[in-house]
């Protein structure tokens, strides 16, 4: 479903919201394991963290340059890949 919200050829609305809830549960899991410390010296995490939060915000971009999803998604994955983003680089 990432993928077709990415290509935009997702237009069913509840598709789109199952989408979206799907990303808010990725994220909780990860936020989770990094509460957790599961991911703090693990390279292999960082990076695995890194790329679903960039698969997250392409699709959050997407979905708000077609106008199916609010500027508040949109930061929220920026602030997500951020988040990632700064834990690859500790991690490395």
């Amino acid at each position: 479903m990432v993928r077709e919200a990415k290509n935009g050829k997702m237009t069913n609305p509840n598709m789109i919201r199952g989408v979206a809830v799907g990303q808010q549960i990725e994220r909780e899991v990860w936020d989770a394991l990094l509460s957790e410390g599961a991911a703090a010296g693990s390279l292999d995490n960082a990076r695995a963290l890194f790329e679903a939060a960039r698969e997250n915000l392409d699709a959050a971009q997407e979905g708000y340059r077609q106008g199916l999803s609010s500027m508040i998604a949109l930061v929220d994955a920026r602030t997500a890949f951020s988040d990632a983003e700064r834990i690859l680089i500790q991690a490395v």
